[in-house]
């Protein structure tokens, strides 16, 4: 059985090896993994200068996240970033919240072609489980193919918001990361094992780091960071082969 302090990324082409960050330092990734360019930019230098189109939306959780948060640093950093706003911080709605989070991404996908990437949160990673898993015609799901990735922090635990957690138990239709810590007062390592398990998603142990916020001491995160640009490089890489191979394909036909 493998470790749980192991990650075997599931990221078409990245390594299939484990990587250890139990208790992770923040920059342990390799250039493989922070999706460096062949001129050592990583995917957010390529952002800055415009070669790269990926929508980045921050969920965040109760009461949003301040302006030290590593979420609020993100947005910072990353100018295609941009923050999912809640009517009611105070007050978390499972299907308030995710319904706002499939309206954000109908806008983004409205707005350009770029593929989507979702960063959440505590209460935030079930508002996106909840979006990508209870979509449907009546709930506006216009753009939900056009997300291509989450990076899930410090998921809440669904009961103590009285939420059946069964519901939010299922295959997530896109890559994702989950990062999880073995002292979060809000959740378990172990039931953020199996919400990992059950979306299909790679996880990471932080070890000791509580519930991943400032806290917790996590303002800005490198490692958070590195995160987001290893899912957004992998979703530019297959926001271009899509776009390709249907020029490939055609090209074909008409020489056979």
């Amino acid at each position: 059985m493998p470790s749980p302090h192991s990650v075997t990324p599931r990221i078409p082409g990245v390594a299939a090896r484990s990587t250890f960050l139990d208790r992770a330092a923040p920059g342990r990734l390799d250039s493989a993994q922070r999706g460096r360019h062949g001129d050592g930019r990583t995917s957010t230098d390529a952002l800055r200068d415009g070669k790269t189109a990926v929508t980045v939306l921050i969920v965040p959780g109760l009461h949003g996240s301040e302006d030290a948060h590593w979420q609020s640093c993100l947005e910072r950093t990353m100018p295609s970033a941009r923050r999912v706003i809640q009517r009611d911080w105070a007050r978390p709605s499972l299907k308030e919240w995710s319904e706002r989070v499939r309206a954000e991404i109908a806008i983004a996908a409205a707005e350009s072609d770029a593929p989507i990437v979702l960063v959440g949160h505590s209460f935030g990673c079930l508002t996106i489980a909840a979006a990508l898993l209870e979509s449907g015609a009546a709930c506006g799901d216009q753009g939900l193919d056009r997300v291509a990735a989450a990076l899930l922090v410090a998921p809440a635990n669904p009961a103590r918001f009285d939420i059946d957690p069964s519901r939010l138990r299922a295959a997530l239709p896109v890559t994702s990361v989950t990062v999880g810590s073995e002292n979060d007062p809000w959740m378990p390592f172990d039931a953020v094992r199996q919400f990992a398990q059950a979306w299909g998603s790679s996880l990471i142990n932080l070890g000791n780091a509580g519930h991943i916020n400032v806290a917790s001491g996590f303002g800005p995160w490198p490692l958070g960071l590195e995160l987001t640009d290893m899912l957004c490089w992998q979703a530019r890489r297959d926001a271009s082969t899509a776009t390709q191979r249907p020029t490939r394909d055609a090209s074909l036909t008409h020489a056979a």
